[in-house]
C-alpha cells in the first residue's frame, strides 16, 4: 500500500507544508479508492505489494494533486493507455486469485 511519504518522493514535494500534506493525503485517499473500485477491494489482499497497483496509485495521487482546482483534466495519451493496461492486468489477476480462493 502506497504510504503519503511514498507519494510526496513520487511527486517530488521534498519539504511539504501542511498544506501540501493534506492536499497530498486526499489526493491519495482518492487515488486508493479508485482503485479499488476499478479492480475491487480486495486488491491489497489478494496482490500485496503489487508494483502496478502501487504506479497506478502514485500516478493518479501525481496527477490528482497537480490538477487540484483546475477545469482541465489532461493526461497524456500514453499514461491514459498504461493506467488502463494495468487497470486491466489487475482486473484478470485479481480475478483469477478469486477463483482459486473461491475452491
Amino acid at each position: 500500500m502506497v504510504t503519503i511519504d511514498d507519494a510526496l518522493v513520487y511527486m517530488g514535494i521534498d519539504y511539504p507544508d501542511e498544506v501540501a500534506i493534506k492536499n497530498a493525503t486526499r489526493a491519495l485517499a482518492t487515488a486508493q479508492r479508485t482503485l479499488k473500485g476499478a479492480v475491487g477491494d480486495d486488491v491489497d489482499d489478494l496482490l500485496p505489494g503489487d508494483e502496478r497497483a502501487a504506479e497506478i496509485v502514485l500516478m493518479w495521487t501525481d496527477d490528482l494533486y497537480k490538477q487540484r482546482g483546475s477545469t482541465s483534466a489532461k493526461v497524456t495519451g500514453t499514461t491514459r493507455r498504461l493506467t488502463e493496461d494495468m487497470v486491466l492486468q489487475l482486473q484478470m489477476d485479481l480475478r483469477r486469485l478469486r477463483e482459486v480462493a473461491a475452491k
